[in-house]
């Protein structure tokens, strides 16, 4: 027998002796192997033998020794910390040397160290709370020492605040809906509906999906400027002449930062009925400049776009005519202003597909580096 110093009796002084006490010998010496073997419960204790656990029914508590306070621990040495990795985080979990099946009531800290980073530590509920008022703690700080990566939403952590932010966040694709504690650092406040900063540094885009708002005050009253998303677009129309009479103006794309800018932009029209989506709810400013010779005082010019199904129907950007003889001039015609939103007169005007057309009076008007500038401000 192993673990204590008790050894079975296998020898007596005389025969009587061994008649006398070997009932007892036999039935102590079994009762001792079936506790070593925990094949007898000890009231709620139901004794194991490795491999095989102890049971313990009821609750078990665990006092400090009189005086001694550093007494009174569980400590669990076994158990194996298995080959889990990030895309397995449960592998061997089973096997981990603490097993607590319905849940954990701890009302000290909580410290996890590990020498090997590969394994990682694993959360699966609904929610995860860090403050509880009653407890005490009247606000709780989050401090994270490397990368924050996010899958899916952040909700509302209005109440935390971070007070260090080490390293950056290296990915925050889900959706931001409220955040607004405040990043120390960094000199940034967020929330639902504001944004104020000391400095900002940004070194990729910011996509809004409705205006910046911008508001100061100016001596004593407060104004609000909208910043308006724009496009703009800058058609080459210099391969055109100035013969007299009306003509069509061909054109090239010279820069546009428009979506779908070589559907609405080609065969020389301006084509908005079949991408009104790109136009409605906005503004669009429309101007054109031209170098032009005039010969004679009573030439006259005109820019305008005209109606690709309806020839009589046009839209004057402008009419000019300079003095002759002086040479080539730079003219602009414009700028015109179309508001192209539900209740404004010009809205009919996405209806439509545009050339650009000169009218030319009174004798040949040499032309050169004509352009036609587009710029369309976002009223969403």
């Amino acid at each position: 027998m192993s673990g204590n110093n008790f050894t079975c009796r296998d020898k007596y002084y005389n025969y009587g002796s061994y008649l006398r006490s070997r009932g007892y010998d036999k039935e102590i010496c079994s009762l001792v192997t079936d506790i070593e073997n925990g094949n007898i419960p000890i009231g709620p204790i139901t004794p194991g033998n490795c491999p095989n656990p102890t049971i313990i029914e009821g609750n078990v508590t665990i006092t400090t020794c009189d005086g001694l306070s550093d007494t009174g621990i569980l400590r669990v040495n076994g158990g194996t910390i298995g080959t889990s990795t990030s895309a397995t985080p449960l592998l061997d979990a089973e096997k981990y040397g603490l097993q607590v099946k319905k849940g954990a009531y701890i009302s000290g800290p909580i410290i996890q160290t590990s020498s090997d980073c590969s394994h990682n530590n694993y959360f699966s509920a609904g929610n995860h709370i860090f403050n509880d008022a009653s407890m005490g703690c009247l606000s709780t700080n989050v401090i994270v020492h490397g990368d924050i990566s996010a899958n899916h939403f952040i909700g509302d952590i209005s109440s935390s605040e971070i007070t260090q932010l080490i390293n950056d966040v290296v990915d925050l694709s889900g959706v931001v809906y409220d955040l607004s504690s405040i990043i120390q650092n960094y000199d940034i406040s967020f929330s639902t509906q504001d944004l104020s900063a000391t400095n900002l540094n940004v070194t990729s885009n910011i996509n809004f999906t409705q205006n910046p708002i911008v508001t100061n005050d100016i001596s004593g009253t407060p104004r609000t400027l909208v910043n308006f998303g724009e496009t703009i677009t800058i058609l080459d129309a210099s391969s055109n002449s100035g013969s007299p009479g009306q003509q069509d103006i061909s054109f090239n794309i010279l820069y546009t930062n428009i979506d779908n800018s070589l559907n609405i932009f080609q065969d020389n029209k301006i084509d908005f009925s079949n991408n009104q989506a790109y136009f409605e709810n906005s503004i669009l400013e429309v101007s054109y400049s031209v170098k032009a010779n005039f010969s004679n005082n009573t030439d006259a010019m005109t820019v305008s776009f005209k109606d690709v199904d309806n020839s009589s129907n046009e839209i004057f950007l402008d009419t000019r005519s300079i003095k002759k003889n002086l040479g080539p001039r730079t003219i602009c015609f414009g700028p015109q202003t179309f508001i192209f939103k539900t209740g404004y007169s010009d809205n009919n005007h996405i209806e439509k597909q545009w050339t650009l057309n000169y009218d030319i009076s009174g004798g040949t008007i040499i032309t050169s580096d004509g352009r036609l500038t587009m710029k369309q401000k976002s009223l969403v």
